[in-house]
């Protein structure tokens, strides 16, 4: 099967990024420092199509997953989540501008949908434990856009609700018909 891969475009013909990875490691005195040695994320230029140049990067999903740091991300971005380099580049802060997904128009990418809302949204229905609207919003985030740390929250979601579903079918089993029900009503 062949590497998954989502072509990048910038504004700039020879745009050049350096993702620095989060990545904590003893001293030699035994004390834990970040280290934070760059990796070169290099667009080369390609025809716009209106007669200038503009840059191209093809990011490989599952490349160089790690922690990315703060300068790295937008701010609604959580900097403890691992992200391959093609979830990377859909946090950084230039995306939308200055980088967006070849195919996308800066303005289209700049209306994608906010992680912290999708993630909102999930919770609530993973609260309510309701199974069928967190799916709805993981088949639709997997229809769209994609974006892995999005949707391993959701499929976690998804998981924790049909565990406490299935603990609290077998309470309701032992505990017989006078059981309360999840919202503290008697059967």
């Amino acid at each position: 099967m062949a590497d998954q891969t989502v072509e990048f475009r910038s504004k700039y013909s020879e745009h050049v990024l350096t993702r620095v990875p989060r990545v904590e490691a003893p001293n030699a005195l035994g004390q834990r420092v970040v280290h934070q040695v760059g990796e070169r994320i290099k667009f080369s230029p390609v025809p716009d199509g209106r007669g200038g140049l503009e840059g191209r990067y093809v990011a490989r999903v599952g490349r160089n997953v790690h922690e990315d740091s703060i300068d790295w991300l937008k701010d609604s971005e959580d900097t403890s989540i691992e992200r391959d380099e093609v979830d990377a580049l859909k946090a950084h802060r230039e995306f939308g501008g200055e980088i967006w997904v070849a195919g996308w128009s800066p303005a289209e990418t700049r209306q994608l949908p906010r992680p912290q809302d999708f993630r909102k949204d999930v919770t609530r229905a993973a609260v309510a434990l309701d199974a069928d609207e967190v799916q709805a919003l993981l088949d639709k985030e997997l229809g769209t856009h994609g974006r892995g740390d999005l949707v391993q929250f959701a499929t976690d979601a998804l998981e924790t609700i049909q565990e406490t579903q299935a603990a609290l079918a077998e309470s309701d089993a032992g505990n017989g018909e006078n059981a309360p029900s999840v919202a503290g009503k008697k059967k």
